[in-house]
């Protein structure tokens, strides 16, 4: 049996790579975002300097990993939903029985993160701690329930800037 990795935030980025990195070494994926298909739009996601989305979609990623040769099964999930992360960890419970590596590396993302002071409106910091504290710890309490049960499992929690810019900052 394979082992299992759910990588979150793997439309683009250091998830997408994540995601590569996992398969290569002869893991089965499940990956989530809220980007299924490559320039969708999604209210606070960022842009580039154009305005259109930064590229990348949870389908690309799948390809490129049944490419590799690897099972991968696409969950949508929108940090700003936390019922869908939970959703999500059943989905690939469902699919695998299992999950052996958790990598939270999704983000709440929006254009208003960087306001001054008096420009930052409550709503913003609503989302910013759904996005970046009750969401991921819901989902790593429900993974890490599982992984309980079997006797193992690693959770790894990555943050960077770097998607907040194109071309990213190494």
């Amino acid at each position: 049996m394979s082992k299992v990795a759910f990588i979150t935030g793997a439309s683009r980025g250091i998830g997408r790579e994540a995601a590569l990195a996992f398969a290569r070494a002869g893991f089965d994926l499940a990956i989530s975002a809220r980007t299924l298909d490559e320039g969708e739009q999604h209210p606070h996601a960022l842009r580039d300097a154009t305005g259109a989305p930064l590229p990348g979609s949870l389908n690309g990623t799948a390809e490129a990993i049944r490419a590799l040769g690897r099972r991968v099964l696409v969950v949508p999930m929108d940090l700003l939903d936390s019922a869908s992360a939970v959703g999500a960890c059943e989905a690939v419970l469902a699919e695998y029985g299992r999950i052996d590596v958790l990598i939270n590396n999704a983000i709440y993302q929006g254009s208003d993160l960087n306001a001054g002071f008096m420009a930052l409106q409550p709503e913003t910091l609503e989302r910013m701690y759904k996005g970046y504290i009750l969401t991921p710890f819901l989902l790593t309490r429900a993974v890490v329930e599982h992984m309980a049960e079997q006797g193992t499992g690693v959770v790894i929690n990555v943050t960077s800037g770097a998607g907040e810019s194109d071309p990213p900052v190494a």
